[in-house]
């Protein structure tokens, strides 16, 4: 084991879960009434909020209705909520066979991710996904998403270890770089081809490429 990385922190969407289909996200927005270029716009817009815990799923679609110039039936709001679980159900499973391998060698491993509670309890009650991790670190438990630092701060807590005892991999640069403002190792996480090579750098088992 690396004598300075005891941790490997991974985030959820775009690392762990393959991100959604354009077919998929295009179905959605054909139900939102919206063209697929506005359904992303005002699904991102509320996405933090929602993420974090201040608004419920009711809320969050409610909010999109209401800058589209929509109304959405509690129906389709129940609708729109299961469709969006089903974005993020997709595992890319070399990575957990990464992660199993992490543990294996005496690494920690977590999960810190900005999630919906929606999506989170279905994990909780549907798989066993949180169980393979020492720790999980959901934005909407924790009410802090990234970039915040108090979503990071809970994840290194949880693990105790300092930041620059941990790898974070995230699919999103702004997300890499506050992880990296408090000391955490980081990389730019887009595909496991790409990772292949930097991750054995810090003394990690190397990555699953096929």
């Amino acid at each position: 084991m690396s004598e300075s990385v005891k941790a490997v922190i991974l985030d959820y969407g775009g690392v762990i879960c393959k991100l959604p289909e354009a077919e998929q996200t295009r179905q959605l927005a054909e139900s939102c009434g919206l063209s697929t270029e506005d359904f992303l716009t005002y699904f991102w817009q509320y996405r933090l909020a929602y993420d974090r815990g201040d608004l419920d799923g009711a809320s969050y679609w409610k909010n999109i209705a209401d800058s589209a110039g929509k109304s959405y039936t509690d129906e389709q709001i129940a609708h729109f909520n299961a469709s969006d679980v089903q974005f993020w159900l997709t595992l890319d499973e070399p990575m957990l066979d990464w992660n199993r391998e992490l543990r294996r060698a005496g690494y920690k491993t977590a999960i810190l991710s900005n999630m919906p509670e929606s999506l989170g309890l279905h994990l909780r009650q549907h798989s066993d996904l949180f169980t393979q991790f020492d720790v999980v670190t959901l934005s909407y438990e924790v009410r802090s998403a990234k970039p915040e630092p108090g979503i990071y701060q809970s994840c290194l807590a949880d693990l105790g270890l300092r930041g620059e005892e941990t790898l974070f991999l995230d699919d999103k640069l702004h997300n890499i770089r506050a992880a990296e403002a408090l000391g955490i190792h980081a990389i730019t996480y887009k595909t496991r081809a790409e990772l292949s090579g930097q991750e054995t750098a810090f003394g990690l088992p190397p990555v699953p490429v096929l």
